[in-house]
């Protein structure tokens, strides 16, 4: 580490050879060991003799601020280049952190995607499923009906009754016996007035 010279002596960097020589026969009657009781006194009469020797050389003096000015923009070039670093690791941090969150974020979004996705195949696949099951159900549904009409045509039966030209003329009613399955029915006709010869009527078989 230099030592500051000019803070030894007590001057300013811009001081005269003279106002050096006289600080310095101060401050070396000050701490000269043959006349100071201070327990550094030699070390701080050897640091002004050694400032003394340099200040007052030109060339040592002249060296001595080339060489400040050199460890001043040392000291200025390495501070920016520890500020830049800094500057740089944070930004780095905080770009490496951004792309973990829009990596998170992708990975979110596809991960709904695919869940979207998957509902909506199985969702097809239930329409799918009920249309083929409605189509499967379609020649039971025409054949239960069909029997279902056969079986009504089955169940009508053909009765002849004898009616008088005024019964046809001017309409009665008819109370007569069915019989069906073995059994025998009580049931009535309304002739309306009119009847032609052949006209059919149909009989409640249940009475």
């Amino acid at each position: 580490m230099m030592r500051d010279y000019y803070k030894i002596l007590n001057v300013l960097p811009s001081a005269s050879e003279e106002e050096i020589k006289s600080s310095y026969r101060v401050l070396a009657r000050r701490y000269h060991p043959d006349l100071s009781a201070e327990k550094e006194s030699a070390e701080k009469f050897r640091l002004v003799q050694e400032a003394y020797e340099t200040l007052s050389n030109k060339k040592k003096r002249n060296d001595k601020i080339f060489s400040e000015n050199k460890a001043k923009e040392f000291r200025k070039k390495y501070y920016a280049y520890q500020t830049a670093s800094r500057m740089y690791e944070r930004r780095k941090n905080s770009d490496f952190s951004n792309q973990a969150k829009n990596y998170q974020h992708i990975q979110k979004m596809r991960e709904e995607a695919l869940k979207r996705k998957e509902a909506l195949k199985k969702k097809e696949k239930e329409e799918n499923s009920f249309f083929i099951n409605f189509i499967k159900r379609i020649p039971n549904y025409f054949s239960s009906l069909k029997e279902k009409s056969e079986q009504k045509k089955k169940e009508v039966k053909i009765f002849q009754i004898d009616i008088t030209l005024a019964d046809a003329i001017f309409g009665n009613t008819k109370s007569f016996s069915l019989k069906s399955d073995e059994k025998k029915i009580a049931t009535s006709l309304r002739i309306p007035a009119g009847t032609k010869i052949g006209q059919t009527f149909k009989v409640n078989q249940h009475g």
